[in-house]
């Protein structure tokens, strides 16, 4: 599945035309089925993401949490920060993919990473606002495991912006049943077995 959230963000005092990069804040994906519940999706969460600019938040301060039911599982290199920006003007794409490191149930980047993404911060924010475009985007894939989640299982997703300090809820109660149709559908044995990648 691909669980995918685009919030535009758009300050009072920004045209919209202008908004650039801002327009696409962040596509949050959770690769683990093939449902976009939008139902499960916190609208608080949304609106406050919306507000962010991606050019300016510290790249160490984003953090994903994840509460899996028992029977779906994350592996070292499934969390994946991807940045894309373009420079409409003279068609220049700046895009980097970065691994996320993971702490029990918890994902950031490490500290050579977020180097790295202050870096094209800082070059992105060289153009002009209204001349770029782009999207910055969270992944995360997994797969079932034994046999799988028990029926009623939830999925759970909290955001952080403060490096951890604090989490808002993003995805609450996502039926587990609803997002492995693709891990039925894949292998039945073998390596790579009920894996659900982006």
């Amino acid at each position: 599945m691909s669980l995918a959230t685009n919030v535009p963000h758009r300050p009072a005092h920004v045209p919209d035309r202008a908004c650039g990069l801002r327009r696409l804040w962040v596509c949050v994906l959770l690769a683990l089925g093939g449902l976009a519940a939008c139902s499960a999706l916190n609208p608080v969460t949304l609106a406050r993401m919306a507000l962010l600019d991606p050019l300016t938040v510290p790249p160490g301060d984003v953090a994903v949490r994840l509460d899996l039911p028992e029977g779906l599982q994350v592996g070292p290199g499934d969390g994946v920060l991807e940045v894309t920006v373009a420079r409409k003007s003279t068609g220049e794409t700046i895009a980097e993919r970065f691994e996320l490191v993971q702490s029990e149930t918890l994902w950031a980047l490490a500290p050579q990473d977020a180097a790295r993404l202050s870096a094209l911060q800082d070059r992105a924010r060289s153009w002009p606002e209204e001349d770029r475009e782009g999207t910055l985007s969270l992944a995360i894939s997994g797969c079932s495991a034994g046999g799988g989640p028990a029926p009623g299982a939830v999925i759970n997703v909290d955001v952080s912006f403060d490096a951890g300090r604090s989490f808002a809820p993003l995805i609450r109660d996502l039926p587990a049943s609803d997002v492995i149709g693709m891990a039925e559908a894949g292998p039945d044995s073998g390596e790579g077995a009920g894996c659900l990648n982006p």
